[in-house]
């Protein structure tokens, strides 16, 4: 196991990491609602990633495997060159004010893997697409179609 692959395992909790590193946003955002982590037009925002909660139910990938974890390392080094190029999508939490991750935590913790350990502190910010008015099984169901070819 490479010394990455090794640091990712040991740290490798991402609801843990999310939740640790953004509790002083969280309380600030909660006072401001929606418009005070979001900025940009009305369905596509840049949002810090460590703003996003994982939401359990909606990854249908495991991130066990050691083949998985070599990819997203690839992922993250994609992303640390070029960013991330497809937008998250999140729901809004009206019950906490926080954003709810339902598509693209393969991308987010790639994100997070390359600021973390790739040296991209300049990545402060990612895409994402906010989702109104769907249902979480429409959602997954959504989710399922884009990723069958490449779900392990």
């Amino acid at each position: 196991m490479t010394n990455a692959l090794a640091a990712f395992a040991a740290t490798s909790d991402l609801a843990h990491a999310l939740r640790t590193a953004a509790t002083e946003r969280a309380a600030a955002a909660s006072q401001k609602g929606i418009k005070g982590i979001m900025t940009g037009r009305s369905d596509m925002f840049r949002v810090n990633p460590f703003d996003i909660d994982v939401v359990d139910g909606f990854n249908l990938r495991s991130f066990d495997s050691a083949e998985v974890q070599e990819d997203l390392i690839h992922l993250a080094q994609d992303i640390k060159a070029r960013g991330v190029q497809q937008p998250l999508k999140v729901r809004l939490d009206t019950r906490d004010n926080r954003l709810k991750l339902v598509d693209g935590e393969r991308r987010l913790r790639g994100t997070i893997y390359a600021i973390n350990f790739l040296d991209a502190a300049d990545l402060t910010e990612v895409p994402v697409v906010l989702v109104r008015g769907k249902s979480d099984a429409d959602l997954i169901a959504e989710q399922f179609a884009s990723n069958t070819d490449d779900l392990r």
